[in-house]
């Protein structure tokens, strides 16, 4: 039961940060026979984390995490590396990611599409319902929801199957977008036929990233000082709702499956938006707006 504890993705990469943590600690010469030493080990472990590596204090949290997970009997014997965790957390304030407009929507999705119409599915489909990673790659093809006409739905999370959400199990969400929804809609029709998938997506999480990475670097948007990674889909379907769309608070963070206002404030951004395409060219957003424009028109007609 202790490894169902956690999903079998957070399992993995727990495993890759407590391999790091332990590699570190071998190329020093370091061992930790009892609770107090690796206690101890952790602290200068998390020291060389933020001072000469200069990692953001995530990697020190999810190495705390994974040593609490693999030895559960030790519970909160971890005073020191606590301690050390929470001053890594004062002092290395992490930059948080961010969205994208509507302009760079559009030209990731074309890049995109010359690279996978999978892949630029799957993005399409994380802006509009703001998907974590962790959620679109857990989709099966009966949680999609795809009645003869209409909106189409989501199930995330569910709770028979043992899985769960960053929130909490059974949540869900509908696409709001009528070319993604029909977009969706041709795809599950496509993929009806293949009995051996047991997943709705073929593509892969990492590949996904690979594709995303491959793109974001090919348009060059780190350049202009725009922090794009997959998990910004998320950010831009909140961002883009707020300053676009006019959607208010309860709304996004309904949508967005968040736990708290709080949660929200951090992803839903429009003065972003509005810095990011200060930063662009203008020629980059009118290429953008007009590339969204025609995979919107082809996602219609499929």
């Amino acid at each position: 039961m202790l490894e169902h504890a956690v999903k079998d993705s957070t399992l993995g990469t727990y495993a890759k940060a407590l391999r790091q943590f332990l590699d570190w600690a071998r190329k020093e010469g370091r061992t930790a026979r009892t609770v107090d030493r690796l206690d101890f080990l952790m602290a200068d472990y998390f020291s060389v984390l933020c001072f000469c590596t200069l990692l953001e204090s995530s990697r020190a949290a999810l190495t705390f995490a994974a040593v609490k997970h693999f030895l559960p009997e030790v519970g909160r014997g971890f005073p020191a590396a606590a301690r050390a965790l929470k001053a890594y957390q004062k002092i290395y304030v992490g930059r948080e990611g961010e969205g994208f407009g509507e302009e760079v929507f559009g030209l990731i999705l074309d890049a995109l599409q010359a690279r996978s119409k999978e892949a630029a599915l799957v993005f399409a489909l994380s802006v509009d319902c703001y998907l974590r990673g962790a959620e679109w790659s857990d989709l099966r093809p009966e949680d999609v929801s795809v009645p003869p006409s209409g909106p189409v739905a989501l199930s995330l999370g569910v709770a028979e199957r043992g899985d769960s959400t960053k929130t909490g199990p059974e949540q869900g969400v509908v696409a709001s977008r009528p070319w993604v929804v029909n977009w969706v809609r041709a795809f599950a029709k496509r993929r009806s036929g293949d009995s051996r998938r047991d997943r709705f997506f073929a593509i892969s999480r990492a590949q996904y990233e690979d594709h995303f990475s491959a793109v974001v670097q090919e348009l060059r948007l780190g350049k202009f000082g725009l922090r794009i990674t997959p998990h910004s889909a998320r950010h831009a379907g909140a961002t883009i709702d707020a300053l676009i769309h006019d959607k208010g608070l309860r709304y996004i963070q309904d949508r967005g499956r968040w736990a708290a206002p709080a949660s929200v404030k951090r992803y839903a951004k429009p003065y972003l938006i509005v810095r990011q395409n200060a930063r662009l060219p203008v020629e980059w957003l009118d290429k953008g707006s007009k590339c969204l424009c025609y995979w919107q028109k082809w996602a219609e007609r499929q």
